[in-house]
């Protein structure tokens, strides 16, 4: 008689995907215990009582800079706590990393109508967008629909046309919350990026 307890090799296969595979961004914890004694802790909560405490990681030619910031539990341990980080092009001039979007999201209100504003590219410092069949706004307040999410804000300033006739604007994201949102939602973007480029064809 079989014995049902034995795993076939594409369960054994699959279990070790699992084992192999880098694990989602939204499952790194947010806190790391500090190791290094206790000079390396006094350090750390000296420096992060005065100055800004970054993580950087450099992936191909693009900067990843984490905020971090120092915080104590009830058993005096002294953790690192990462928030959403910064991703900045290292060129010949460094820039705001840039999701483009294939094809154009179009943007919508606060009732979730759409707009005349088809956005192509997205960084935390501005968007690039294009105006369909109405006057292009100096201004506008508008929505980025993320699917399984609720609606990213978005709130511009108009900077300049570009030679494609796209608009370039700046972004405005006057809350912090606001801000740390749409940083968080461009790393998430990236990693998938990251992901799809380094899996094998």
């Amino acid at each position: 008689m079989q014995d049902d307890s034995i795993l076939t090799q594409e369960e054994l296969d699959f279990i070790r995907s699992l084992h192999e595979a880098p694990r989602p961004i939204s499952h790194i914890p947010q806190k790391l215990t500090v190791e290094g004694g206790e000079q390396t802790r006094e350090l750390l909560a000296q420096l992060a009582t005065h100055e800004q405490l970054t993580i950087e990681a450099h992936i191909d030619s693009q900067r990843i800079t984490f905020p971090v910031r120092v915080v104590e539990d009830e058993f005096n341990a002294l953790h690192l706590q990462l928030g959403a980080p910064t991703i900045v092009e290292q060129a010949s001039a460094e820039r705001p990393w840039r999701l483009p979007f294939t094809p154009p999201a179009n943007l919508v209100d606060e009732e979730g109508l759409p707009s005349a504003l088809w956005l192509h590219t997205l960084s935390q410092s501005g968007v690039l967008v294009e105006v369909r069949e109405q006057p292009v706004p100096k201004r506008f307040n508008l929505w980025l629909p993320v699917e399984g999410q609720r609606p990213l804000e978005l709130s511009g300033t108009l900077a300049r046309q570009t030679g494609e006739g796209l608009f370039a604007y700046r972004l405005n994201l006057r809350k912090s919350r606001s801000n740390e949102r749409l940083r968080a939602f461009l790393l998430e973007r990236h990693q998938h990026l990251h992901r799809q480029e380094s899996a094998p064809s």
